[in-house]
């Protein structure tokens, strides 16, 4: 893909630690990496990249001027790591935030999440599409920061799912308002507590996913759908404002469920946590997989977490 950055001597878009903003003037969009390290997971660093990158983007879309030099109908959120999308939630800060009963600090985390979820499924109060692609796995947050996309594109081999309820809990920050815009209600309640991570063609048929296309043609669709897009962009923005006004999502609930997490989060028992311990293990394990193999944490009928090795074509 040819792409030029989007920084000019107005410095539109810094160079982020965690993230990677690429301006793509043939499909009027701007694409944003994630690239989070050591594990490929909402990281701090990811969070802080994510409201610039959502400040900065409102300063070019409501500039005239800017907006002149720098169309952008297009927002496009995508990984740098090919297997991972996201992990979500940096369950490691989860843990000793819990430990240390740090609880001011484990909700302002949460209100960051939920900001950032709002902000992108109202489309920053523009008119402005915007497309998740997963490559890979798209757990918890990650899969949450997917959802809160107009379409998400999957390729084949990508899993999506909410890990949550392996150490109690289920999904917090936006998944409960996001979901049943997409599928039934009791459907997205048992894909928010089954523990499972379902395939991109799975949650196609679910009404989940948009689109599914083969490994490795992720972007490649996404730019395809945008120039398709483009001649229907009063139509499909009027449909979007059509969901928006029919399935309305408030940034208030949102907040409210999140602090009923965090106060729930702070109630987990030390096995609780040792079940998210082996979570976190397979966070940390990310970036040293081979590309070959991939570490599953699934849940057994009996409710005992195991761990197996699934062979996969990536990479």
């Amino acid at each position: 893909m040819e792409v030029t950055p989007l920084v000019s001597t107005r410095t539109l878009f810094p160079v982020y630690d965690q993230l990677r903003v690429e301006y793509d003037a043939a499909s009027l969009a701007v694409w944003c990496f994630l690239n989070a390290y050591p594990r490929p997971c909402m990281t701090l660093q990811v969070l802080k990249g994510l409201k610039d990158f959502q400040a900065r983007l409102r300063t070019v879309l409501r500039d005239p001027l800017l907006s002149r030099e720098y169309p952008i109908k297009y927002m496009v959120v995508a990984s740098s790591h090919p297997q991972f999308f996201s992990l979500g939630g940096d369950l490691a800060l989860f843990r000793r935030l819990i430990q240390q009963d740090d609880k001011e600090s484990l909700r302002a985390y949460a209100h960051d999440c939920v900001n950032l979820i709002f902000a992108n499924a109202t489309n920053l109060d523009a008119p402005l599409t915007t497309v998740a692609v997963v490559q890979g796995d798209a757990l918890g947050g990650g899969f949450e920061a997917a959802l809160s996309c107009n379409v998400i594109i999957a390729e084949h081999s990508a899993r999506m799912g909410f890990p949550e309820i392996l150490f109690n809990l289920v999904p917090g920050m936006g998944a409960y308002e996001l979901l049943p815009r997409r599928t039934h209600p009791n459907r997205a309640e048992e894909l928010m507590t089954s523990g499972h991570n379902y395939s991109a063609e799975d949650l196609r048929q679910f009404g989940v996913v948009d689109m599914v296309v083969p490994d490795g043609e992720g972007q490649q669709a996404a730019r395809a759908f945008m120039r398709r897009s483009q001649r229907q962009q009063n139509a499909r923005q009027l449909l979007q404002n059509f969901r928006a006004r029919s399935y309305p999502i408030s940034r208030q609930v949102m907040i409210d469920h999140t602090n009923l997490w965090v106060d729930a989060a702070m109630n987990l028992t030390g096995t609780e946590l040792a079940n998210m311990e082996r979570l976190i293990a397979h966070q940390d394990s990310a970036n040293t997989l081979s590309g070959k193999s991939a570490h599953v944490v699934t849940l057994d009928t009996d409710g005992r977490l195991r761990q197996q090795t699934e062979l996969s074509e990536r990479g």
